[in-house]
């Protein structure tokens, strides 16, 4: 088996609890430990928040090591952080579970998906669209069980099913690739992490966290509540978990077909499509539409966040250099969809209590913003690249 089909497997196994985690652990925080918005969203986006500072530290421990070792410890600690989530005996100590826990969750993906870019240079297996569209084709089987299991099982089954899936995917990081995620000569935390940063002063990648950072953090409120919403609406667990996979259907397809892309799709052009389809989709959200026209709406998911990631992706890949691209990966999740999509996470909850389904009118604001800059991005990227912009 190829590096790439490793790295693929290893991915794939973490997508699928992630599925599980993502729409209904806010249900499971709301149903079994009796907590309002404010409240979960402390829960679920403190370690957003955090992620500036608990991203950088656990993206230098994994490169420390090769990947294999990393991604074992990583799914352990995280089965051992949702153990902590069940057992936490009040708000704040479910704060600090969720901070910690999460903290681990959401920095696997971005490692992940490095490592994933790393083996599929040789050519050997997926490419890495292929090997990320299957992790988003995982990611919906978690999210059909996680919604048939609230249905079948009830809520407080949820969190015992993500403790034995994480330990599954522990299990399966012993197929992982060995290759360590940086190469080249060692150097102390201190020096990566400038050298890290200082990736981040190229114009492109500095424009490009400016646009990507309210596309993505706009996601937090749908993250938080679209399942709540679409409850109280009347959606079965099974419906919402339907509705979650529409979302996904357009995210696979465009990761699957990303090497077909014509050259005018540049990384820029990407991330302003991405940009417009979350003021779209937000725009008409917080209307509260009918299930029929909700389940069209989460197709422009493959805009508002799958065109959003790939032309980060491409971005990193094109201006980044070769050996620091790990930490720019890491780094940009933790200032961009990291510590900006905490802080959108921790008003989502104020604003859901205050305004409900309107509070994703305040979404379509931020994609309105990052819009603009997308469409600077790409005016640059014209001007530097004019074959690729035609």
């Amino acid at each position: 088996m190829s590096d790439a089909w490793r790295a693929t497997l290893y991915l794939s196994a973490y997508f699928f609890a992630f599925g599980m985690q993502l729409p209904y652990l806010p249900v499971w925080l709301a149903d079994v430990r009796g907590l309002d918005g404010a409240a979960i969203a402390a829960a679920v986006f403190g370690a957003a928040l955090g992620r500036i500072v608990t991203g950088p530290i656990i993206t230098l421990w994994a490169e420390a090591r090769p990947w294999r070792i990393a991604a074992a410890g990583l799914s352990l600690a995280s089965a051992a952080g949702y153990a902590a989530l069940l057992f936490a005996p009040h708000p704040v100590a479910i704060a600090l579970a969720g901070f910690a826990t999460l903290s681990i969750v959401h920095a696997i993906m971005p490692l992940g998906e490095a490592a994933l870019l790393q083996a599929t240079r040789s050519g050997l297996g997926p490419s890495f669209g292929f090997g990320r569209a299957l992790g988003s084709v995982v990611f919906v089987g978690g999210v059909l069980l996680g919604g048939v299991a609230i249905d079948r099982l009830g809520s407080n089954s949820l969190v015992p099913l993500l403790i034995g899936f994480s330990l599954a995917t522990a299990a399966l990081a012993l197929l992982a690739p060995k290759t360590p995620l940086a190469t080249g000569v060692k150097r102390g935390p201190w020096i990566r992490f400038k050298a890290g940063m200082k990736v981040f002063t190229q114009p492109s990648l500095r424009l490009m966290l400016f646009a990507i950072a309210p596309v993505q953090a706009s996601h937090a409120f749908y993250y938080a509540f679209s399942a709540v919403i679409w409850r109280e609406q009347g959606a079965s667990g099974a419906l919402t978990s339907l509705l979650w996979g529409m979302g996904v259907v357009t995210e696979i397809l465009l990761l699957a077909f990303a090497v077909r892309l014509p050259a005018w799709a540049t990384p820029e052009r990407l991330i302003l499509a991405g940009a417009a389809g979350g003021l779209i989709r937000w725009s008409w959200m917080g209307l509260q539409p009918d299930f029929m026209t909700a389940f069209a709406l989460q197709l422009l998911h493959g805009l508002s966040f799958a065109a959003t990631f790939l032309g980060t992706v491409r971005l990193v890949e094109r201006d980044a250099p070769p050996e620091e691209r790990a930490a720019a990966f890491a780094f940009q999740a933790a200032l961009a969809t990291g510590a900006f999509t905490g802080v959108i996470g921790l008003v989502a909850g104020p604003l859901y209590d205050a305004a409900g389904v309107r509070g994703y009118w305040a979404m379509a604001g931020l994609c309105a913003f990052a819009t603009f800059i997308a469409i600077l991005m790409t005016r640059r990227s014209a001007s530097n690249f004019p074959v690729l912009a035609r």
